[in-house]
């Protein structure tokens, strides 16, 4: 485990490579700046996980002794905490905060999308309705799904992404390993219902940014990224979302993302969830 010393050497440094790597977007340092950072042993990582929820009136969403790292994101604020006992490598540290930076930083662009899902979790919790999703019109039970499930698959893709961003590593020139774990990380993700998003998500994330897979998808068109193991109609859906995130990328500002686009990113999600529960009757 990294000592606590060493924990606060690291972390300066990995604040000014973010800073410079994600320079395009405005305002990065003084965002760092003005988010709280708490790290956390073993001991008090309950108590300061559920001392944030308080401070930042966040939803809370469950706490686990495996995490590594999270952004507490609520109505009077966000705050950044790391639990200390889950690195023993400066680079786990690393990608572990431009991770959350990452997610820190893309929220700047959604504050709207996350207010009207916080506004909609506050209806459905003050209905004391169970069934109060399913009890909604279809138009506007499709409409949360969609903004839920482009949310959720979006905020995973864009942290991973960005941590690629910043880490810019040299890629390998082996690949074999990488495309056994896209390939497992893949079908965890979409082989059964309910799919798993934000593994979906880092999966997309590492076909579209991790330099190994895009230094071999660029110079070997058989390099395979796990498709060819899904259903047909499965894998055209997964290459469509792979084909929405990657438009995305192209902005000059990454993490600036529209609600339609989330929308349409929702909307395949709901899609892929289908042709999977489909495919169970046949």
């Amino acid at each position: 485990m990294l000592a606590m010393s060493e924990l606060k050497e690291i972390l300066p440094h990995a604040k000014a490579r973010f800073v410079e790597k994600m320079s395009s977007h405005n305002d990065v340092s003084a965002l760092l700046d003005s988010t709280p950072l708490t790290i956390c042993n073993r001991s008090n990582a309950k108590a300061k996980h559920d001392s944030a929820l308080v401070r930042c009136h966040a939803y809370d969403s469950g706490f686990s002794l495996q995490t590594w790292g999270e952004v507490i994101h609520g109505t009077a604020g966000s705050e950044v905490l790391l639990y200390q006992f889950r690195f023993s490598q400066p680079t786990e540290l690393e990608r572990t905060v431009w991770h959350e930076w990452g997610h820190l930083l893309s929220n700047k662009y959604i504050e709207a999308i996350n207010d009207e899902r916080l506004e909609y979790f506050k209806r459905r919790e003050a209905s004391n309705d169970r069934l109060y999703h399913e009890n909604l019109p279809d138009d506007e039970r499709e409409y949360q799904e969609r903004l839920a499930f482009g949310t959720q698959l979006w905020c995973e893709f864009i942290a991973d992404t960005i941590c690629n961003i910043v880490a810019d590593d040299e890629p390998h020139i082996i690949a074999w390993d990488i495309q056994e774990q896209m390939k497992q990380i893949l079908l965890a993700a979409v082989s059964n219902t309910p799919i798993h998003i934000a593994l979906l998500g880092h999966y997309c994330s590492m076909v579209l940014t991790n330099p190994t897979v895009v230094a071999h998808s660029e110079v070997d068109e058989r390099f395979s990224i796990g498709l060819e193991f899904l259903p047909e109609e499965t894998a055209k859906l997964v290459d469509k979302l792979l084909c929405l995130l990657a438009d995305q990328l192209n902005e000059d500002q990454i993490c600036k993302i529209s609600k339609d686009r989330i929308l349409d990113i929702g909307a395949v999600v709901n899609q892929i969830w289908d042709a999977i529960a489909e495919s169970k009757y046949w």
